[in-house]
């Protein structure tokens, strides 16, 4: 099944959210609600659910949402080893993480994420980097590099 690109003609931009928890997803649901534009279509607090999910909802974005600890590494390695499904998803994940910015878009990059958005700026940048990525950009967008520090 080939991932559902954003249309122009979509009024609202699909988000699954993946989380290590509900409780960590409360400000997340909080932000993206404030914006009619964002729907939030499926969460997730396991890989394996939220791969089945990309693949059965195919959001346009898949924000993955994680306390720096050593979980966050053992989770964001595990997530490529479900290739199949992971290429459903790919080029479409904004990883939100307690991570200084820049190791945090090093460890999004190496995980094949398009965005990283620090726990910090959530309020912030979340909305912005959502509607970017599912336009198919990175964030940050200003770095010429795979993911672009805002300046």
């Amino acid at each position: 099944m080939e991932p559902r690109p954003p249309r122009e003609t979509d009024r609202h931009i699909r988000v699954l959210l993946a989380t290590e928890d509900a409780e960590s997803a409360v400000p997340l649901r909080a932000c993206l609600a404030n914006h009619p534009e964002l729907t939030i279509v499926g969460f997730a607090t396991q890989v394996e659910t939220m791969l089945s999910l990309a693949v059965t909802l195919r959001p346009d974005v898949v924000v993955i949402a994680l306390l720096y600890t050593v979980r966050t590494s053992a989770l964001l390695r595990a997530i490529p080893a479900h290739a199949p499904a992971f290429d459903q998803i790919a080029g479409r994940v904004i990883l939100v993480a307690g991570i200084p910015p820049e190791p945090g878009r090093r460890i999004a990059a190496a995980c094949g994420a398009s965005g990283y958005v620090p726990h910090a700026a959530i309020a912030d940048e979340l909305p912005d980097a959502v509607a970017h990525v599912a336009r198919g950009g990175s964030w940050p967008v200003d770095d010429p590099g795979p993911l672009h520090r805002r300046r």
